[in-house]
């Protein structure tokens, strides 16, 4: 039953969709709109209705010999940035709990998803004043704490999507950011927080994430500055090694 403002109607195609979807199995990797209504007790013309839908956005391919349809490549695409999420994830949080236990501030894996920067771990210290997030939170690259750092990773094409009134000058920092790696700010992403990130690369040196302290401004003197530093570059550089990435040396081919 639909509502005025579509919601129940939206979900029962959503789910509907769903059930198309996972209707194809090894056994049957393909099969006609026939076969689909008559598995899901659905009406021809709602199946149809459907798998165009499905089909304009790649999650299925229709065969064009027979007519049949299977999943398409749209699904090897979100199936391969799932996968290579939990991988990251997995490879990172042993350096997350080392880094509160190091550094005694909270420890952040960010990732960027559809131009917001996503909190993807976190593990946090004991202390009752300290920096909070949540695995889940989205924000903006200009509000997030490895925002900097995970921009540098990208084309200044896709920057400047993604934020307004970028320079040439904000872009040749950037620019330097991806070839240096490591990133400090002080009181400039959230008021008294203070914060190191490098980032996280995979095989092909690509920028896929990035590894965070952040902690209150009052307890980031010199001393935690260094300390955090030198843990937060280290833990980059392992989980990073663990996702394939080889780092080049001068002078080594």
């Amino acid at each position: 039953m639909s509502t005025v403002d579509g919601k129940s109607t939206t979900h029962s195609s959503l789910r509907r969709a769903i059930s198309i979807m996972r209707a194809f199995s090894e056994p049957r990797p393909s099969m006609t709109v026939t076969e689909l209504a008559n598995d899901l007790n659905l009406h021809k013309s709602t199946v149809s209705r459907i798998l165009a839908t499905l089909l304009d956005e790649g999650l299925v391919y229709q065969h064009p010999d027979s007519g049949r349809y299977s999943l398409g490549l749209g699904l090897v695409t979100m199936s391969a940035v799932a996968v290579g999420q939990s991988i990251v994830r997995s490879a990172a949080l042993p350096h997350l709990d080392r880094l509160v236990s190091d550094c005694g501030e909270t420890a952040v894996l960010s990732v960027m998803r559809g131009g917001r920067v996503v909190t993807l771990a976190t593990r946090a210290p004991s202390e009752s004043i300290r920096y909070v997030t949540w695995e889940g939170r989205a924000l903006a690259p200009q509000s997030a704490v490895a925002g900097r750092t995970l921009l540098a990773g990208l084309s200044r094409v896709t920057r400047d999507e993604l934020v307004q009134d970028l320079g040439d000058e904000e872009h040749e920092d950037l620019d330097e950011l991806c070839k240096q790696g490591l990133d400090a700010e002080r009181d400039n992403i959230e008021v008294g927080m203070s914060s190191v990130t490098a980032p996280v690369r995979d095989h092909l040196g690509g920028i896929v994430a990035a590894l965070s302290v952040v902690g209150p401004t009052t307890r980031f003197d010199d001393r935690t500055y260094a300390a955090a530093w030198s843990a937060v570059r280290a833990a980059a550089a392992d989980t990073s090694s663990q996702l394939g990435f080889e780092e080049r040396r001068p002078g080594v081919a």
